[in-house]
């Protein structure tokens, strides 16, 4: 299959409303900061809003947080019109060559689809730890949601380290 070139172009305040009803229909609740707390989280220095751009156009966008040694995409979303076309997987490997190792969170491999995500990150250089992990909600009294840790490039080397610098620097809370 042919490569597109994804360029990734830093989304500003003014496409804030579009991104988050899009972070609605694609997430659970628990996986994403209500609305507030969303906008607020923009004025981090260390995150960013991306949308991901082919010829122009918007297919998606990637919400990243510029770690230490890491980049940890947060959220990441192919538009469902420019879904099964190969164009997410030339706009992550696109995130990894503009960001470096990058670590994200996946579902676990309950489902057809989720086994199918993880098959994805797989076929494009990521690594899955092997520690049990935990999100926890963004959202007070929200239940955490168990998922899987992936890294692009090489696995983990400490992965508690990796789990104790998100709880720390994105959830806020102890690991």
């Amino acid at each position: 299959m042919e490569k597109r070139e994804i360029l990734l172009q830093k989304a500003d305040r003014s496409d804030f409303d579009a991104i988050y009803r899009q972070m609605e229909a694609n997430f659970i609740k628990e996986e994403i900061r209500d609305r507030a707390d969303a906008l607020a989280v923009m004025d981090d220095a260390a995150y960013g809003i991306y949308h991901l751009t082919r010829d122009g156009e918007r297919i998606g966008f990637l919400t990243l947080w510029m770690l230490e040694d890491f980049s940890f995409a947060e959220h990441f979303v192919v538009y469902e019109e420019y879904r099964n076309q190969g164009l997410g997987g030339d706009a992550i490997e696109a995130a990894v060559k503009a960001f470096g190792p990058i670590v994200l969170e996946a579902e676990l491999p309950d489902t057809p689809m989720a086994a199918r995500r993880l098959g994805f990150y797989r076929r494009h250089g990521f690594f899955q730890s092997e520690i049990p992990y935990r999100q926890p909600s963004y959202r007070k009294g929200g239940e955490g949601v168990p998922l899987v840790l992936l890294s692009s490039g090489a696995p983990l080397a400490d992965p508690q380290r990796v789990v104790r610098l998100l709880y720390q620097r994105i959830y806020h809370v102890e690991a």
